[in-house]
């Protein structure tokens, strides 16, 4: 199944981007963190996997079943991508249902994600001059 739709920012401007085509991803920034005695930076994400329900609800479970899958696949890519030799994911990813969200009767699963990267607060690197 792919992406119809791809949109970054607030949840609420889903139905403002104007996405009406099925299997939506979104994404929006909800936190960052630095452990500057860890040596750790985070940034975490909120992405929602969704797809619209027929009006009689008749493929509801097909959504909710093909976005969790689909969000399992965006983890596991998350995990095991090669290019990402600076950054990880947390080991924990929550994962909630909905159903029947938005002015389009959307249904999906959302993910939070944290992705984890080095913080080595070294001086020689800020771009002072």
């Amino acid at each position: 199944m792919l992406f119809r739709s791809f949109g970054f920012g607030d949840l609420w401007e889903i139905e403002a981007s104007g996405a009406k085509d099925a299997v939506v991803m979104w994404a929006n920034v909800t936190n960052g963190n630095i452990d500057i005695a860890g040596k750790q930076a985070t940034i975490d994400f909120r992405i929602c996997i969704m797809d619209l329900v027929k009006k009689d609800e008749s493929n509801e479970n097909e959504v909710l079943s093909d976005c969790y899958l689909i969000a399992m696949d965006l983890v596991a890519y998350l995990n095991n991508n090669p290019n990402w030799d600076n950054y990880t994911i947390a080991s924990n990813v929550p994962m909630t249902p909905f159903t029947e969200r938005f002015d389009n009767d959307w249904s999906g699963w959302i993910i939070d994600i944290t992705l984890q990267n080095r913080f080595t607060s070294d001086y020689c690197q800020i771009p002072l001059s």
